[in-house]
Formats: structure tokens, sequence, C-alpha cells
């Protein structure tokens, strides 16, 4: 009987996900650690240029990425170690290229310095038999992480889980038009710095004529600034005027196309945000200039202001923006449009059921690297503090770790 055990069939035996099991569906942890390294991408100063990787452990010496850190000794006085445990490890080399404007001491003249760098960094490799990790003379089984597909709600926000999960809310503002005609009007908001700043804010700091083309297809014909009303409807019944007029200040007026206005609450929330933003001190001339938006975000200050939309663009890496979204292509190219996309589906995805496991997904190397992404972000953050006065030496900061650092169980 014990002989025929091993032949014994069930008829479960068919709904196995053995490539599920065996984790043969899951992309390779070297990767999503590329894409780590591409997030950093997001600000001009740093440019990705290439990578490699070797899984030949008889060509990788790990010794010469293990950094010991002795206390008051000079480099020349440190002893070089060998270390004995044993590892399954790669090596990815990978290239950047760093730009930064300096001030020439000679000339005093500012100069844009570009300076090369390589790094290594030890990669762990799975065992093909088991799928463990074996790091330092112990084996490592990575379990299953089970995660958002993509967004999950909370109390009055839509939340998108990525290098830095940032909310999404919305909140209600009223206005009268120019014949008392009343307005409640969504405004969405992303949560910055624990500060709500609506989304379109961001937007405007190109300009309020580029902001709502970028908002809305065909923005101008639907929204216009005009000095002044161009034709008295104020005896027609308020459904049969074919535009809306909100009063911005003393010479300019918002002109709105009703029929758009009230078929798309998206629409709606566009002319809200804006009237929001807006005072009777702005002017049709005013309107596209970018500094008075970008005080506007800054609080007054102007390097602050663009600040806040560096930071905005290191809210998505990689992995989520081309690996996790399962969007349109248009609605992932950056954080904006993935912004505005929730704008959109908002009332949708408030819709959905954070137990529901249709709305869940699993990763397993995927967490590996947020950890290595997670690192990068903290670091990057610091250099972006200092704006426009972050200098080469700064950058180098960032790839300054040694090569075992992020391996390391």
């Amino acid at each position: 009987m014990i002989r025929q055990l091993g032949k014994l069939t069930s008829e479960f035996e068919r709904d196995l996900n053995v490539k599920l099991m065996n984790k043969e569906c899951d992309k390779p942890l070297v990767d999503y650690i590329v894409d780590s390294l591409k997030s950093l991408c997001i600000i001009d100063n740093i440019k990705f240029i290439d990578y490699e990787y070797n899984e030949m452990e008889s060509e990788v010496d790990k010794d010469k990425y293990v950094y010991k850190r002795e206390k008051n000794k000079k480099k020349k006085e440190k002893f070089k170690y060998k270390y004995i445990s044993d590892d399954r490890v790669g090596l990815l080399t990978f290239h950047m290229l760093l730009e930064a404007d300096e001030v020439n001491p000679a000339t005093g003249e500012v100069e844009r310095k570009k300076c090369p760098i390589s790094k290594s960094l030890l990669v762990p490799i799975k065992d093909e038999r088991d799928g463990c990790y074996f790091l330092k003379g112990k084996k490592y089984y990575m379990i299953y992480q089970l995660v958002e597909k993509s967004t999950y709600t909370s109390k009055n926000a839509v939340i998108l889980k990525s290098l830095m999960p940032f909310a999404v809310r919305r909140k209600v503002v009223e206005k009268d038009d120019i014949y008392n005609q009343h307005f409640q009007m969504p405004v969405y908001t992303i949560e910055i710095f624990k500060s709500d700043i609506p989304i379109i804010l961001f937007w405007l700091c190109n300009g309020a004529y580029s902001a709502l083309q970028y908002a809305i297809d065909y923005a101008s014909a639907v929204i216009t600034f005009v000095n002044n009303v161009e034709k008295d409807e104020s005896d027609k019944p308020s459904d049969e005027r074919k535009f809306i007029y909100f009063q911005i200040s003393k010479n300019l007026y918002m002109k709105v196309r009703r029929k758009i206005f009230d078929k798309y609450p998206y629409v709606q929330s566009i002319v809200g945000s804006f009237l929001f933003l807006s005072t009777n001190r702005l002017t049709y001339e005013k309107l596209d200039s970018e500094d008075i938006w970008l005080k506007k975000l800054g609080n007054n200050n102007i390097d602050k202001g663009k600040e806040l939309l560096n930071f905005l663009n290191r809210l998505i890496d990689e992995t989520t923006r081309n690996r996790v979204l399962k969007l349109h292509r248009e609605n992932t190219r950056d954080v904006n449009t993935i912004i505005k996309w929730m704008a959109m589906e908002y009332n949708e995805l408030r819709k959905k059921d954070n137990m529901d496991l249709c709305n869940k997904r699993i990763r397993c190397n995927e967490y590996v690297a947020s950890l290595i992404t997670q690192e990068f972000s903290k670091k990057l953050n610091r250099v972006i503090s200092f704006g426009n006065k972050a200098t080469l030496d700064l950058y180098k900061e960032v790839f300054k770790f040694p090569g075992d650092r992020h391996m390391s169980p």
C-alpha cells in the first residue's frame, strides 16, 4: 500500500498553479533593481547609461565589495578581510552620468559639470531547485506578499501605493456666476508634506493656458478667459444660456461652455480648482506667468515651489509605472498623468473594496528591490532639498554605499 501512495492522484491537482508555487512567473530580482536605478533619472541631473550583470559566481570576488568599518584608523592602516561565509551572489555593475551647474571660481561663470560613475552591487542568486537565497551561510526563502493592484480607499481619499504612497482627496467649493446662479464644484487635491494641494496647481506652474490644455482635451473650446461679458443673457433661463461666466477680477472672467460643464464632473473640478486658486489681483496679462503660480505653490517662495515640483516627480517609481499599473500608456507616462487619471476616475476608484481579493496582487522579488528604492529615495530627497545649490559632490553622495549593503539579509 505504501508503494501505491506515490501513484495516488487527486481531482484537485489539475487546479494547482504549479508555476505560481515555483515562482516561475516572477521577474528576476536584478530587473527590479535596474528599475530602481532608472527611477533616479526623474531629475535631469542623473542619467542612467547602461548596466552589466554577471551570474558566474566563480568570476565574482565578493571581498572587493564588502566594506568593514573600523574606527580611528586610516584607510592604509585597515586590514583586508577574507570572508569565508557561503554566499550565492551575482554582480550588477551600473553606469550613470551626473550633471550639475557650478560656479567656476576662476571665471565666476556658471558651468555645467559632468561626471560619469560606475558602481557595483552584489545581487543574491535564487537557487533553481528550492527557490531559496543563500546568504552568510543561511538559507532564506522569500514568501509572497499580498498588496493592492493599484489604489485603495481610505476615509475621504484614494491612495496609490507606490514608492511613497500618496492620497488624492476631493473637497467642494462654492461659487456664484455673474447672474448669481450658485454652483458647487469638486476640487481634487494631493497630499504633499501633510498639506493638501490642488492638483491643477502643479500644472499651472507651466502657465494657465498650458495647464488647461493639459487637463482637458480641446480646452480652448470649453474654457476661455475674457476681459468682459460678450453678451447679456440674463433674460434667459439658466439652462438656456450657452456659457457660464465666473468673475475672477475686475476685468477678467472665465467663460465656460455650459453643456460640457453640466455633463462632466471632471470639467467642473478644473473650473472649481482654478477659481479656488485665483485671486481678484489676477489679470488677463498675468494668466500665463509661471512665477505667479510657482510662488503660490511654494507659499510665496518660488524656489520652494520648484522643489515641490521635483518632489512630485519622485512619487512614482519605474516598477509601479511600468509593471504594476495596468493602464493605457497615456495614463502612466509620468506622475501627472497618473494623478489626472485618479481625478477622472475618482468616483469609480472610491467604490473599490479593499478586502476584495480581485483588487489584490502578489509580489516577491519586487519588495526586496523596493528596499533599495527607498534607500535611494532618502538620499535623493536630501539632494533635492538643496535646490539649485546642489553640487556634483552632493549627487555623488547618492551612490556612496558598500556593494553588499542593500543585499544583506
